[in-house]
């Protein structure tokens, strides 16, 4: 049998097609809904979904290696963005990982918007008819299914007529090693939700061992700095969808994500998916480093920054090196600290060209 696979990419999606004597089936990823969480990726039964770099700039957060990919709709059925869709022969599949929302925006809504603007997805919208608000005419707000991630911002933002219900998709827990903890922020910036937070400065590390930042071989000379870091305890609001994405991005291991429930009565490749994704260990995402030298001043911050401190750059005779690659887990934290803009951060491109292929099937 005959099977022709084809990349069709436009400014917004990608969609890879299958096509056989049996079927036609079409994955779609939206790039603008897809938050890299790495639920796909963990609940892939092929392997085929690599995560990229945090930080990569303007490429998709996932590659999915088109060789391993049997186009079986879990990562569509896992996704909690609606960002994955499959299609086979004009039915689609989405995403189970819908939870339940009910609000009476008609009667009881006093319309403060305040839910308009708790939304971290842009969900619900105020729709003003004729673009005037009467007595008669007060404007409706509208939910958008398809944006909706069902974090309950909303629900804990309404005034207190507490006309919106929030049930969430799924649950679990979530475990902080506070001593692995660096405070580089790199979680609470990747948050699909806005649900991590610092406390208080609470303690500060006075004395720590000074690293080596940089050395000149030609004297001999190494290069030490002394700092000190004030670290605040990471916390967790209420508003947490247990996507995993704080555990992807955390460069020093310090978060566990405990998914919990949420699968009862459901049929299909859901319980098989949320079963990978549990026992799945986080895998280091796909990353490419370049340093712009002409713009790199050796100021040393991003070896300072780096929360694997000290294993990853050094500034060797006044450029900034990568002593150790494997040790990098892609957090973007020296791109962001960078006073040069020297520091790039990238993920694997995805072809913008057409790509057919036929694969034998067995």
């Amino acid at each position: 049998m005959r099977v022709d696979i084809s990349v069709l990419p436009s400014d917004d999606e990608i969609t890879w097609e299958r096509r056989s004597t049996e079927d036609t089936r079409r994955l779609t990823l939206n790039l603008e809904r897809c938050t890299g969480c790495g639920s796909c990726a963990m609940s892939c039964p092929q392997d085929a979904i690599s995560m990229v770099a945090v930080g990569a700039e303007s490429k998709s957060d996932i590659i999915i290696d088109i060789e391993k990919c049997v186009f079986c709709k879990t990562c569509s059925t896992i996704c909690p963005f609606n960002a994955m869709e499959l299609n086979v022969d004009g039915m689609t599949f989405g995403s189970l990982m819908t939870g339940e929302f009910s609000a009476d925006f008609v009667d009881e809504c006093e319309r403060c918007l305040k839910c308009l603007d708790a939304c971290p997805r842009d969900s619900l919208m105020f729709e003003i008819p004729g673009g005037l608000i009467t007595k008669s005419r007060q404007g409706k707000i509208k939910r958008d299914e398809d944006l909706c991630i069902y974090c309950a911002r909303c629900d804990a933002s309404c005034c207190e007529e507490k006309i919106i219900t929030v049930k969430k998709p799924m649950m679990g827990s979530i475990e902080v090693d506070q001593d692995l903890c660096d405070g580089c922020g790199t979680c609470i910036d990747a948050c699909p939700t806005h649900n991590i937070s610092f406390t208080e400065k609470e303690k500060m590390w006075d004395s720590v061992e000074p690293i080596t930042i940089g050395e000149d071989v030609s004297c001999g000379v190494n290069i030490l700095v002394k700092y000190h870091r004030e670290s605040d305890e990471i916390t967790f609001n209420d508003y947490c969808i247990y996507c995993g994405k704080c555990e992807t991005v955390c460069p020093t291991g310090a978060i566990k994500v405990n998914v919990e429930g949420g699968t009862d009565g459901i049929p299909g490749p859901w319980n098989e998916a949320i079963e990978r994704r549990k026992s799945k260990k986080k895998t280091v995402p796909l990353k490419e480093r370049k340093i712009d030298v002409d713009k790199c001043h050796a100021c040393g911050d991003c070896v300072v920054a780096c929360p694997v401190r000290g294993k990853v750059l050094k500034i060797v005779n006044g450029m900034v090196w990568l002593i150790d690659e494997e040790e990098c887990q892609g957090c973007g934290v020296c791109v962001e600290c960078c006073p040069g803009k020297a520091m790039k951060l990238y993920g694997p491109a995805i072809s913008k060209k057409t790509l057919i292929k036929s694969v034998s099937a067995l």
